[in-house]
Parts: structure tokens; C-alpha cells; sequence
């Protein structure tokens, strides 16, 4: 996981990791795309401890090698499923977030396979939006399903918005009554 924030005038960005065990199958990560365009990916492994945190190894090491060859986000998920597909065994898959902030137009352009909605809350109204774009997980399907269901989309991002990704772990926690955060409290939180 990253050990620093990217710094980007004008824009305020951090990521966070705290697992509920040792190990895991979570990722977040910031990537340097250049003309001013900055990646920024979430994922989860299907599983718990070591096995989700070999795939999730893996995965990060796909997704790094493709990141930067490929301007759409689709178009690096469709690669990072096909040999995701060929590697992992079957029953497992990794859902994913990825989006690409360029800096110059306050743009986002995002895919989403399978992962949980980004939330974007615009700054005018205050209304909180679930950015749930179609998409299945990595890893399941060889690549004519996949890449069938993908599509890149775009938002822009003015003054005082904020674009949220989290992983499934988040919602899921609960306090000391047992009692799950769920995306309600997200939702007021944001």
C-alpha cells in the first residue's frame, strides 16, 4: 500500500488501510500517469488471510504492469482480467475501482468490476450519488462476458466535491454491539 498521499494543488486525496486481521485481500493504490493525470485504484479479493493476500499480490502486480500502457480504465481492466482469469484458480475473483483524475479539466473517468459504488457527494445540493457503472469481477469470465459488460464513465468535479471509494470491509465493520457501520453511516459520515 502506498506510504504517502499524492500532493495535487487543488485537490485533497488520502487513502486509508486498517485490517481487521494480519493479512488480507484489500488494495488501494496512486499511480503517476503523466499529462498531469493521476490513477487511483481500490480492489478486494474474494477470501480471507493469506490465500486473499497472495491474489491480491498478484493482482497489484497485473494492474502496476497495465496502468500506465493504457489511458481508459476499461480498457486496463479488460487486461488485467484476462490474465487474471488464466492465473487464478476458479471460485475466486477480485473486485475492482479504477479511476482516473486528470487534473487539468477536474475530470474523473472510472470502470467498475464489480466493486463496491464509488459515492460522489456534489457540493451545490449536498446529494450523495452511488457511481455504480456495470461490471463484473475480475477473474471469473475468460473476457468476452467481461468486456461486454464494462464501460468507462466520467464525472467533473467542481469546488468542494468528493469522490469516496472504499472496499466491502468498511461497511461491514461493526462496533462492540455488533452492530454493522453499513452504508447508511457512510452516507452521514460523508
Amino acid at each position: 500500500l502506498p506510504t504517502t498521499d499524492p500532493s495535487i494543488n487543488g485537490f485533497s486525496i488520502a487513502g486509508l488501510c486498517i485490517p481487521a486481521n494480519e493479512v488480507g485481500g484489500d488494495y488501494y493504490d496512486f499511480i503517476e500517469l503523466g499529462d498531469n493525470k493521476l490513477g487511483m485504484v481500490i480492489a478486494d479479493v474474494s477470501g480471507k488471510g493469506l490465500p486473499a493476500a497472495f491474489y491480491m499480490t498478484l493482482t497489484k502486480g497485473i494492474f502496476q504492469s497495465y496502468a500506465k500502457s493504457f489511458e481508459s480504465p476499461r480498457e486496463v481492466l479488460i487486461k488485467v482480467n484476462s490474465l487474471l482469469y488464466h492465473t487464478i484458480e476458479r471460485g475466486s475473483f477480485v473486485t475492482m475501482f479504477y479511476a482516473v483524475l486528470d487534473k487539468n479539466f477536474n475530470k474523473i473517468t472510472f470502470a467498475r468490476a464489480g466493486h463496491e459504488p464509488a459515492i460522489y457527494v456534489k457540493s451545490e445540493t449536498g446529494q450523495t450519488v452511488f457511481l455504480r457503472p456495470p461490471g463484473i469481477g475480475l477473474g471469473l469470465e475468460d473476457g468476452n462476458v467481461f468486456s461486454k459488460s464494462i464501460i468507462d464513465t466520467e464525472i467533473i468535479l467542481n469546488s468542494g466535491e468528493l469522490f469516496f471509494l472504499y472496499t466491502d470491509g468498511f461497511i461491514d465493520s461493526r462496533n462492540k454491539l455488533s452492530q454493522e457501520f453499513g452504508q447508511q453511516s457512510i452516507i452521514s459520515l460523508l
